[in-house]
């Protein structure tokens, strides 16, 4: 994991009599922090006041860095322009730090992480210091002990990131700067992932409590009803977010979060929660990799865990020796097209279960001249060549991930040359619910393949190569497809002679049936 971008929040307004009482208490927990430590030193001090004691790790200056944190929450909640203002937002064009285009690592709405925090964008730092309080009212979470989590995390976080990526304008040597962007983006990240309906519905009645009880003078206007509709807004805008969080360079280290998720203290583990909120993406999530005790040690971020949730395990490993290297660029350069492959009697099978992103060959069980491709059942969505994209990149940084969609997009780009390829593809059902032309697929997966160039693919896709080309030149395999495209050129041809077969057969039992019945009596 080398490449990370930028940071920001979520817009949402958080003004008003009935919502500050609550916030100024909590701020002033802040203000009394640095008190705490030399008390806490006592063994007679209660472990929620040991909670501070991190703080003396801040160095003399602590108190007045907690001040700073003060009056930026206080900021964030004097002014929360409207999210609406997201869609209007457009910035000057810049060249991305990695090798795709522009349109494939710009964020949309948020941005995550150190890259891109010089540039001015839409959702600001104040926004997220107003998510950070929301996520204070639902879960209860120690800010202090918070920021010193992040600055005990800061080296390692950072070390995560190529610095000469890093803008200028960004200094490494602040680590209490540092610290905040964890501390924002993974709050942020929190918020998003744990918003559903389910649970921001579950916590309101305890929000509710929160905000009374931290001032009483408060409770004629409770501020549930002020903050619920805010949060929403925010949610609202989940299906964008759910991209931004996609982009390589746009990440922020996976432990991370992990650090900050566990002040929630919610039933499930970080990793389903996301599963959960990344479910409706294309591709589709790979149902196997979730049954059992498979889940990898330690993910690098998010993309991470979106690619392992969608590629089948222990396959497209790329081992570091290259000598299968020049026959599998043989095979690729003469793998038969989707029309082509109907000369050697081989079916284009639709697979709806396991990764839909690994294609398998395999003899007809019946008929061992008959090849079958299994090709996932693919959704090709307007946001599928931005994941692809990304997906690609990921695996072009992380050999260690493997590179299933890599090897996908090479063979699908093979077996894709025409339009006409694409309608046998589409009549199999194996490209559904698309709203691509047939000619805008092939470019799609043209496209790709040009990112992919130049790059060492894995052994299971020259396997996958080696397969298919072998049944391709079988003379008995080439007979029999010339035979069915002859004969029974069109499926439904096909099945109206079997039936026309089948009913001449059942005619010519009756009849003979009839005339021995007439000879025996």
């Amino acid at each position: 994991m080398r490449r990370i971008c930028r940071s920001t929040g979520i817009y949402a307004e958080a003004s008003g009599p009935a919502f500050e009482p609550s916030v100024r208490h909590w701020i002033g927990e802040l203000s009394d922090a640095a008190s705490y430590e030399e008390a806490a030193s006592s063994p007679a001090v209660e472990p929620s006041v040991r909670s501070w004691v991190g703080l003396s790790a801040f160095g003399p200056s602590a108190e007045g860095w907690i001040g700073e944190v003060q009056e930026k929450i206080r900021s964030a909640l004097a002014a929360s322009p409207s999210l609406s203002s997201i869609s209007h937002f457009r910035r000057s064009p810049e060249i991305c730090k990695f090798v795709l285009d522009e349109a494939f690592c710009r964020p949309r709405v948020v941005a995550i992480g150190p890259y891109h925090r010089h540039e001015s964008t839409s959702v600001t730092d104040a926004d997220k210091w107003l998510i950070v309080c929301l996520m204070n009212c639902l879960y209860g979470i120690d800010l202090a002990g918070s920021l010193v989590k992040m600055k005990n995390q800061a080296a390692a976080a950072l070390a995560c990131y190529s610095f000469a990526d890093l803008c200028e304008s960004f200094d490494v040597e602040d680590d209490r700067g540092f610290a905040e962007v964890l501390l924002l983006d993974s709050y942020f990240i929190l918020f998003m992932l744990t918003s559903s309906e389910s649970v921001l519905m579950s916590r309101e009645i305890r929000s509710r409590l929160m905000l009374i009880e931290s001032d009483h003078s408060s409770t004629e206007n409770p501020p549930s009803p002020l903050v619920m509709p805010r949060v929403n807004e925010v949610v609202l805008h989940r299906d964008n977010i759910m991209l931004d969080l996609l982009i390589l360079d746009n990440q922020i280290p996976f432990f991370v979060v992990e650090e900050l998720f566990e002040e929630l203290k919610l039933e499930k583990p970080l990793h389903d929660y996301a599963l959960e909120f990344f479910g409706t993406i294309h591709p589709r999530p790979n149902r196997d990799r979730h049954r059992g005790q498979n889940i990898p040690p330690k993910f690098f971020h998010l993309l991470d865990l979106f690619h392992w949730s969608r590629v089948p395990e222990n396959k497209y490993e790329v081992v570091s020796s290259s000598h299968c290297q020049p026959d599998g660029v043989y095979w690729a350069r003469y793998t038969p097209t989707a029309m082509e492959l109907r000369k050697s009697a081989t079916v284009l099978e639709k697979k709806s279960s396991g990764s839909s992103l690994d294609i398998a060959f395999r003899r007809g069980r019946i008929i061992s001249v008959i090849g079958v491709l299994n090709i996932p059942n693919l959704h090709i969505r307007d946001y599928s060549s931005f994941v692809f994209h990304n997906l690609i990149a990921f695996e072009m940084q992380s050999q260690s991930r493997g590179r299933c969609t890599m090897a996908f997009s090479a063979f699908m780009r093979n077996l894709l040359q025409s339009e006409e390829d694409v309608k046998l593809l589409r009549r199999r059902g194996i490209l559904a619910n698309t709203s691509m032309t047939d000619g805008e697929l092939v470019d799609f997966f043209k496209r790709l393949s040009r990112l992919i160039e130049n790059y060492q693919m894995p052994s299971d896709l020259y396997a996958v190569y080696y397969q298919v080309l072998s049944h391709h030149n079988r003379r008995m395999s080439r007979f029999c497809g010339s035979i069915i495209l002859q004969y029974f050129p069109n499926p439904l041809v096909t099945l109206s002679v079997f039936a026309a077969v089948v009913l001449f057969v059942l005619t010519l039992l009756q009849t003979i049936y009839t005339i021995l019945s007439y000879y025996h009596y």
